[in-house]
């Protein structure tokens, strides 16, 4: 299934593993970035990507 599709199924939260391997070295981390939540798509919800406290809210927030 792609994110795409995942990101519409109404079901969302946190993911078991939350670390995924990356190819160089992060701001806090040598080999890995954190995936820390999955957010749908859409308004309705406040931790959707347009909700309340999706996107921009994160972007506002934490640059």
């Amino acid at each position: 299934m792609l994110v795409r599709e995942l990101a519409v199924v109404p079901v969302g939260g946190v993911p078991r593993n939350t670390c995924w391997p990356a190819p160089s070295r992060t701001t806090w981390a040598e080999d890995h970035v954190a995936l820390t939540a999955i957010m749908g798509i859409g308004r309705e919800k406040e931790c959707s990507l347009a909700g309340r406290s999706g996107s921009r809210f994160l972007i506002e927030e934490w640059g």
